[in-house]
């Protein structure tokens, strides 16, 4: 069985809305944004739209952008 160490995975996901959540406490919010949407494609292909993870997901850019004050476009 081989095994898939690409982008394209489940665990990335995770790894990947970790990472939002690291830049934004560093306030490194355009490298945060890039993470997010990144999981939330993932989470979305894999999960849908209505997943927790995937909402969490949602969730967490709203929050970034309210610290990034940007909340129009939360």
């Amino acid at each position: 069985m081989a095994l898939d160490y690409g982008e394209d995975n489940v665990t990335c996901s995770a790894i990947l809305n970790s990472q939002g959540l690291l830049y934004k406490k560093q306030m490194k919010f355009e490298r945060a944004m890039d993470s997010y949407e990144r999981s939330l494609a993932l989470r979305e292909k894999f999960f849908g739209e209505e997943h927790p993870e995937t909402c969490a997901t949602r969730h967490n850019i709203g929050e970034l952008l309210v610290s990034w004050n940007k909340p129009e476009r939360a």
